[in-house]
């Protein structure tokens, strides 16, 4: 067999195998749509510059004080974690603003490991700038790594024009966060 004929002979059996491909390609798209999307951005913290890009100081009670800096000490996963510090009744550190979609939940989820004091994640609801409310779970002491998960309200939700993954340390605290996903989900009718 020449080498022309055999070249020709590959591509047919090429060209006739194209249609079993292209009929898989579909099945890879509609599962890679399905597949949640975590709409935190920098979430496992290993965009840095000095600080974890996208995460800022929300608040801190009066007379606090607090401080966000970036750890590499044992993180859940990647190279980085985050870690609060200092000492109020509470302080925050707010991730980006996630824009409200009629017909959606929300759920947050995120690792907390706690050196001193108490920490976990929250929802905060805001209308345009203005802070409306917040879901939270109860705060953790534990020295492990512990997931902790919450869900959007309705009520709160309704009034809300976005939403924000919020980081939270009280008492004389040192926090480590990791891993943090919101995560939108069609509302069950």
């Amino acid at each position: 067999m020449s080498k022309s004929a055999w070249a020709w002979g590959l591509g047919l059996v090429v060209v006739g195998l194209m249609p079993l491909c292209v009929g898989w390609m579909p099945l890879c798209a509609d599962d890679q749509e399905k597949k949640p999307v975590n709409l935190v951005a920098n979430p496992s913290f290993e965009q840095t510059e000095t600080l974890p890009v996208g995460w800022s100081l929300g608040g801190i009670a009066e007379g606090g004080r607090a401080k966000l800096s970036v750890s590499e000490e044992k993180p859940k996963s990647g190279q980085r974690c985050i870690r609060i510090t200092g000492e109020a009744e509470w302080a925050t550190f707010v991730g980006n603003r996630i824009p409200v979609e009629k017909g959606k939940y929300y759920v947050l989820t995120g690792w907390v490991r706690v050196k001193k004091g108490t920490g976990y994640i929250k929802i905060d609801y805001f209308d345009k700038d203005k802070w409306l409310d917040m879901t939270m779970p109860e705060g953790t002491d534990s020295p492990e790594w512990i997931q902790q998960k919450v869900q959007t309200e309705a009520d709160k939700l309704e009034k809300a024009t976005h939403i924000t993954a919020t980081l939270v340390g009280a008492g004389e605290f040192e926090v480590d966060f990791d891993d943090i996903v919101i995560e939108a989900k069609p509302v069950q009718k």
